[in-house]
């Protein structure tokens, strides 16, 4: 988040929830990785 790591050790089924306050520049980045 922002360009800091963010734990996803609590996985559900393949989903992250993230719960948080978002603010106006916010960003998620994902890495998905693929075989």
């Amino acid at each position: 988040m922002n360009g800091q790591p963010f734990d996803t050790a609590s996985k559900n089924r393949g989903y992250v929830d993230i719960s948080r306050q978002w603010n106006r520049g916010d960003m998620a980045e994902l890495d998905l990785p693929m075989p």
